[in-house]
């Protein structure tokens, strides 16, 4: 089963609030919220999951060197001192 499109979801949850006498204007009003929540979601500085999880791999891995380093700085001063 693939998985759900948010935009879809919210789109077809808010057209089913229309009073009964819009029904007509339901499928325009899909197609247009759709498109505009579209537009709005691609004007943001928005990165996929796979690219978060890539940056968030790199930051762990920076970290764990920074870490090492640090220990490596304290037990040459203490070996100076």
């Amino acid at each position: 089963m693939p998985p759900s499109d948010p935009i879809h979801d919210f789109v077809q949850q808010a057209s089913h609030i229309l009073p009964d006498d819009l029904h007509t204007l339901r499928g325009e009003l899909e197609k247009n919220l759709t498109q505009g929540l579209q537009h709005l979601l691609n004007r943001l500085a928005l990165v996929s999951r796979d690219e978060f999880e890539i940056q968030n791999r790199v930051l762990q891995r920076t970290q764990e060197k920074l870490a090492a380093l640090e220990a490596q700085v304290r037990a040459l001063e203490e070996k100076h001192l």
